[in-house]
């Protein structure tokens, strides 16, 4: 439970290996939680089975990211895996120049984009992106800047106001 403003920082690549039964939980309860950032990893990190749910954007002093959850340099192979809900942040994920997959995974009530990669490569398959742009801010279920990305099975909807996902 990250809460207090609290957040996960590493220069290493992390490993978060869950099962379909016992997910591994990231969370914020107190709704300040800021979330987690990689940077600078030279080896690739892996999410399987983790849930992220009810973070903010990171942020030090002076200092702000855009995101909840950001890997800048480091290669990440994410897989079913939820993003759910988050707080004030322009991105729920941000790669940057990284190389990653993203497979089988959900992102829902996200407070603007949902997905921002950045001058970076991969593939993105088996994904749903729910209920992207929450609070009356259009937000992009996935938004790209200079990378190259195939995408292939995704689904992205959008909960109306009599709550039926468009």
């Amino acid at each position: 439970v990250l809460n207090n403003n609290s957040k996960l920082v590493s220069y290493s690549p992390i490993i978060f290996r869950g099962t379909e039964d016992e997910p591994i939980l990231i969370k914020s309860s107190d709704m300040s939680g800021q979330g987690l950032v990689i940077l600078n990893a030279r080896e690739q990190s892996e999410l399987n089975h983790v849930i992220f749910q009810n973070l903010s954007l990171v942020q030090e002093g002076d200092w702000q990211l855009t995101s909840s959850v950001t890997f800048y340099e480091s290669p990440v192979l994410i897989s079913n895996s939820r993003f759910i809900t988050n707080q004030v942040a322009d991105d729920y994920l941000n790669i940057i120049r990284s190389e990653f997959m993203i497979d089988s995974s959900l992102f829902e009530n996200s407070f603007a984009d949902a997905v921002d990669i950045d001058f970076s490569s991969g593939k993105i398959i088996n994904s749903s992106f729910l209920n992207v742009g929450t609070e009356n801010n259009n937000g992009d279920g996935i938004d790209f800047s200079g990378s190259v990305v195939e995408l292939e099975n995704i689904i992205i909807k959008k909960q109306e106001a009599d709550n039926e996902y468009r």
